[in-house]
């Protein structure tokens, strides 16, 4: 799996590239009376890609946010235990998630729902965060019977 999330890595980092680019480009833009068209719309697109494409990366590397409410209470195989129970929690609510991102990217097919200064058609990218939310539940289930075994160990997470 680690090719596989080197290249969304990779593509997060070309959208943050892109998104730090279009607000450049806009902001410069507006001080000669002439902004980016559409810089909202490519924004929005951006943004809503990015954070889809860095949901299977924290699966990985188990970065959620978490509150350690309970951690006193668990050691051992208690805490091993606890660790799988909420690791198949994410699984479970991202199962429910991508169902629902895909019905929606369903109905935004069947309405041929279209961004209103692009014209580019919102389905494929509600397909594409569905996917990759059924792929964070692949990565949450492989980690969670690693965490269960005790050998799980977040890999490295480097830059580029």
């Amino acid at each position: 799996m680690g090719p596989l999330l080197r290249i969304l890595e990779l593509a997060l980092a070309a959208l943050v590239f892109a998104m730090m680019a279009i607000t450049f480009v806009d902001v410069v833009g507006r001080t000669f009376n002439a902004p980016l068209p559409a810089a909202f719309e490519l924004t929005r697109l951006a943004l809503g890609t990015m954070v889809f494409v860095a949901l299977p990366l924290v699966t990985a590397s188990d970065e959620h946010v978490s509150i350690g409410l309970f951690n006193g209470f668990f050691s051992g195989r208690a805490e091993r235990i606890k660790r799988f129970v909420v690791t198949l929690l994410v699984a479970a609510l991202c199962v429910a998630w991508a169902r629902e991102l895909w019905i929606q990217a369903e109905a935004l097919r069947d309405q041929n729902e279209r961004l209103m200064f692009l014209g580019v058609r919102l389905a494929p990218y509600v397909y594409a965060m569905s996917v990759l939310t059924g792929f964070t539940v692949i990565v949450a289930l492989l980690q969670s019977g690693m965490k269960l075994r005790g050998t799980f160990k977040p890999p490295e997470v480097g830059g580029i």
